[in-house]
């Protein structure tokens, strides 16, 4: 296997529509999903932007936790998805780049790897990729700069930690990084080009690695790993099993809008006070030629001048907010909605307890 990296010979492998991406190389990053999110926040950037390093220092994954990264065995990048999406659509480019990745993999090996939840690819019931999407807010008007699409991929990895060393692989084939990630790269970005396609579910369910299967319950983000024999319990306080059923039942997905209600067709009428005849909206009674009574609404007793003014920008007033419980206290006083707190405390680099990643992964903020 070829193991250095050449921009040279992944840009020859791209597909035309790509062979404008900015491919940047380095031998050694902390992490590339930290350092494509310095090229989003610098606002220097394009459209398919990719960092590739041949090692990580403090490579992550989801929740906080490592990614092993030794130099030279694996592929560790990060893509820049330039394209405005809703919150909604940032798990489709998670299950997206899981499916990008068993293809890819499919494609040069021959090997069949499956999806474990949507941001893990298995292949022999070990991981062997890893996936982080992460949403970049403005937080000037708190919308979306730019997505980061983070993958790890052990292809000739053969040693790891002893914390890992029972549930992680690799690829184990002797292929050329290049070429793999210049195949992945197509693969991704042609599958991101329809993202709302029903063909993407579809793929999803087939190369599912836990639909059908029994599956571990987590809450506050901790859980057991997923084994053969395990079940878990299921606590429903709000009986949503009658509304959605339960994990493990097939489901129809569709990616389509609920279909419009029917608007009731109602018919307007009016009744003559004097002789009570009904008949549709008219000035005159045609039963009785009873004259209806124009009705005018009455002018506010006082008016006042006014006019609008552009508020550019809103400061809180007599605020020293530099804790968690101190935004947490002044949201509650003022009643702000809750979801307030996390994008104040992301502006002004206050720390966000840990417990709250899910909700704020589910959000879009990180």
């Amino acid at each position: 296997m070829n193991k250095s990296l050449s921009k040279q010979e992944i840009k020859s492998k791209l597909k035309k529509d790509y062979q404008n991406f900015d491919i940047k190389i380095f031998d050694t990053v902390t992490s590339t999903n930290d350092f494509a999110k310095e090229i989003i926040n610098s606002n220097n950037f394009e459209h398919g932007t990719t960092i590739i390093a041949n090692t990580q220092t403090k490579g992550r994954g989801r929740f906080g936790k490592t990614f092993f990264s030794p130099s030279d065995t694996g592929i560790y990048l990060s893509t820049i998805f330039n394209i405005h999406l809703k919150i909604q659509d940032i798990s489709l480019i998670t299950i997206i780049s899981a499916i990008a990745v068993c293809n890819t993999i499919s494609e040069i090996t021959g090997l069949s790897p499956q999806i474990k939840w949507i941001n893990d690819v298995y292949l022999n019931n070990k991981k062997v990729c890893g996936i982080l999407v992460e949403n970049i807010n403005d937080t000037t008007n708190l919308i979306s700069k730019a997505v980061v699409i983070g993958i790890g991929i052990n292809i000739s990895t053969n040693v790891f930690p002893q914390d890992i060393q029972n549930i992680a692989t690799s690829v184990m084939a002797d292929v050329s990084r290049n070429i793999f990630i210049a195949e992945l790269i197509n693969n991704l970005y042609d599958l991101l080009k329809d993202i709302h396609s029903k063909n993407i579910i579809e793929q999803y369910k087939q190369l599912s690695l836990v639909l059908g299967k029994k599956i571990t319950y987590t809450v506050e983000e901790t859980g057991m790993r997923y084994q053969p024999d395990k079940t878990a319990i299921i606590i429903d306080h709000v009986g949503n099993v009658h509304r959605h059923g339960l994990p493990d039942q097939d489901r129809e997905w569709t990616l389509e809008p609920k279909p419009p209600k029917k608007k009731q067709n109602t018919v307007a009428v009016r009744q003559c006070p004097e002789c009570y005849y009904t008949h549709e909206p008219a000035g005159v009674c045609p039963n009785c030629g009873h004259i209806y009574e124009v009705q005018r609404k009455e002018s506010p007793k006082e008016q006042r001048d006014a006019h609008l003014q552009k508020i550019s920008e809103i400061k809180l007033k007599d605020a020293a907010l530099f804790t968690w419980e101190q935004v947490r206290e002044f949201q509650q006083a003022h009643h702000y909605n809750f979801n307030w707190c996390f994008h104040y405390c992301l502006k002004h680099d206050i720390e966000i307890p840990s417990k709250y990643r899910g909700m704020m992964w589910r959000l879009g903020l990180i």
